[in-house]
């Protein structure tokens, strides 16, 4: 934004603008987007993604999104994966097999029962074990609601989750009111919500009781008065356990403080400001894209989503914007105050509001293919040391198969074709962590064998098991990405293999470490040419490969 005018960078494609007089409108489009274009798929971001999805459906077809059909597609294959990570006792676990969370299990039963009353084709049973997990969790100190302190937490989420699909707990949720001063500020903003889906808020005689606690949620705001407007500069009673299970952060607790305002009744005034500080200041804590995680961008979205409730459909004057395109000009008017344009050439673009235009936000879809190709990459440690090393020619038995590490041995990876080739891919972690992704992405010229395949050929299987069995493995077509729920520091490797398949000269990407739920902590290998040369223009050592 400089002066009123917003440009494309040249170099870059636009491919497409959204315009708003709403900036909320503008960061739902944002958010959305971020949670459909998120590499990794564990349950919690696949329930971020869908649910988000759903609780979206009034507004989406106002946004513009690119790729949307991704969404439909999200939301079935939730469904269906939450059948293999909802254990026998009700619970849902990050991975098919890993242990599972109270605080999950209740993010999975509030999308499932949003999904139900969209019309989407619900599991029935599986609906059921969801909420009668949560009541056990509910009602019982049974082991595995929290890791470290959050038991009242995963609680407080347990009695939202009920509430939401009709079984809320009156005596519990009394409960928790009368504990209200023990929760965190989130938690009371759940339990508020709770009451909220069943209800409660709309009968006086129990908003009496709720008075209590609807001053703890209003008051956990702390504000300020800046240029004439209130502003939120922070909360009281933040998360104040280390829960990997509950990825606990003042983001989320921010918006569900936001929704549980915009559910109350609207008569207060001052609940009235508060309920706009709070959006405001959500807003002003997003990024570029979503808010910086999947968990904290999909609990925004649901709070946006409250907070603009049905699509504004008023009949007021409609924005105009000129829009020029290389030398073309273009005027455009904001219908309902949004509006897409589709960009079908990359040129630079220029966005001019008429003069007599309120403020408007804009969001514009940009996609750029790097300078430098992924085989000069260097390696890079910001928390994760990564190391991949190759060693050719595993599948014979006449020749030790040559060994070469990107970055230190050679830049180019040499090979016959049909040659076999393991990697080692090194992991140095230095402190305990949780949510880690090991991506190991491979050249085109070659396809992974899966050992895990009735049919794999005995050559598949890696020479050594790894060193921590991974929680759970994605292995495609283009990549294999290891998963680690529990990471303890030490230093890790994994074995896959490879076969050549294709001859050729090609981009070998750098394998890359990363916490999932922290995008400042990660790391990389070196990047490498692959060349893959016909059996034929081999010498007497085909694992050599060409010259």
């Amino acid at each position: 934004d400089d002066g009123g005018v917003a440009a494309v960078r040249p170099g870059t494609y636009a491919r497409r603008v959204l315009l708003s007089d709403r900036p909320a409108i503008v960061r739902l489009a944002a958010g959305l987007s971020y949670l459909l274009d998120y590499p990794h798929g564990c349950t919690e971001q696949r329930l971020s993604r869908a649910h988000a999805w759903v609780a979206s459906r009034a507004f989406r077809d106002r946004l513009g999104l690119i790729g949307s059909g991704a969404g439909e597609a999200a939301v079935v294959d939730t469904l269906g994966w939450l059948g293999q990570v909802t254990g026998d006792d009700g619970r849902v676990a990050f991975w098919p097999g890993d242990v599972g969370s109270v605080p999950l299990t209740a993010w999975a039963s509030l999308f499932v029962t949003e999904a139900r009353a969209a019309g989407y084709d619900v599991d029935r049973d599986l609906e059921a074990r969801l909420l009668d997990g949560l009541a056990r969790a509910l009602r019982s100190d049974a082991a595995g609601a929290s890791v470290d302190g959050g038991d009242w937490a995963a609680r407080t989420w347990a009695l939202r989750a009920l509430a939401a699909a009709g079984r809320f707990d009156p005596a519990y949720g009394a409960e928790l009111t009368r504990r209200a001063s023990q929760l965190d500020l989130e938690g009371q903003a759940l339990t508020l919500l709770a009451f909220a889906d069943a209800g409660a808020l709309e009968r006086p005689e129990q908003m009496a009781g709720l008075d209590a606690l609807r001053r703890a949620v209003a008051d956990g705001l702390v504000l300020d008065r800046r240029e004439g407007k209130t502003v939120v500069t922070g909360l009281r009673r933040t998360p104040d356990v280390d829960d990997p299970y509950l990825l606990p952060s003042e983001t989320r607790a921010l918006a569900e403080v936001a929704r549980a305002l915009y559910r109350l009744p609207s008569a207060d005034a001052e609940v009235e400001a508060r309920r706009a500080a709070a959006l405001d200041a959500l807003l002003l804590r997003a990024d570029g894209a979503g808010w910086g995680t999947t968990n904290a961008t999909a609990a925004a979205l649901g709070a946006l989503t409250t907070a603009l409730g049905a699509p504004d459909d008023d009949e007021r004057p409609a924005p105009r914007v000129a829009l020029r395109i290389g030398e073309m000009a273009i005027d455009h008017a904001l219908d309902d105050g949004v509006r897409a344009l589709d960009l079908d050439a990359p040129t630079p673009a220029t966005l001019v509001p008429a003069a007599d235009a309120p403020s408007l936000a804009a969001r514009v879809d940009v996609r750029w293919l790097p300078r430098a190709s992924g085989a000069e990459a260097e390696a890079v440690q910001r928390g994760f040391s990564v190391e991949r090393t190759a060693s050719i020619g595993v599948e014979r038995t006449d020749v030790a198969p040559r060994r070469v590490t990107p970055g230190e041995d050679a830049a180019a990876i040499d090979v016959a074709l049909g040659a076999v080739i393991e990697e080692r891919v090194r992991l140095i972690n230095p402190a305990d962590r949780y949510h880690v992704a090991l991506e190991v992405p491979l050249a085109a010229g070659v396809e992974l064998l899966d050992p895990s395949l009735a049919t794999a050929p005995p050559e598949a299987r890696p020479s050594q098991p790894p060193t921590l069995a991974p929680t759970w493995v994605d292995r495609r077509d283009d990549r294999a990405i290891f998963y680690y729920t529990v990471l303890p520091q030490g230093t890790y490797d994994v074995y896959l293999r490879v076969r050549a398949t294709t001859p050729g000269h090609f981009v070998q990407p750098p394998a890359r470490a990363e916490l999932m739920y922290d995008d400042g902590v990660w790391g990389r290998s070196a990047g490498s040419w692959l060349k893959v040369a016909d059996a034929a223009a081999t010498d007497e050592n085909p694992a050599d490969g060409a010259r």
